[in-house]
């Protein structure tokens, strides 16, 4: 059993939060857990309203996950340019190429993949 874990780096307002789902999860929701990065480190935390994992449940293979982000949980208004960063870390894969992962996981940002519109966000 393996955790697939998302980094989504969302406003600066709400911080920057992880959000962690099983391989094998029982629960519709992956088996979610939700943190937050103080001091280096992510611990337990809130993520920002409206942002939804669904997932078939009761261990599914493959498994297949839908996430629901609201553009307001990522600093975005709709009809207007905008980027934010993001990592995703999956056993001994993860996204970007040059992301660093540390038994912390990938506890700094600045080499997380940046999502950018090239035209505005709709």
């Amino acid at each position: 059993m393996t955790r697939k874990f998302i980094w989504p780096r969302f406003c600066k307002a709400r911080g920057l939060i992880c959000i962690s789902v099983f391989d094998d999860p029982f629960g519709t929701d992956g088996d979610r857990s939700n943190y937050v990065l103080q001091n280096g480190a992510f611990v337990v935390g809130t993520v920002p309203t409206g942002v939804v994992v669904m997932c078939p449940g009761n261990q599914p293979s493959p498994i297949r996950y839908e996430w629901k982000i609201p553009f307001a949980a990522l600093g975005i208004t709709a009809g207007s340019p905008h980027s934010y960063r993001q990592a995703i870390i999956h056993s001994s894969a993860h996204w970007p190429d040059g992301l660093v992962v540390t038994s912390g996981g990938a506890v700094d940002p600045t080499n997380w993949g940046q999502m950018s519109s090239s035209k505005n966000w709709k």
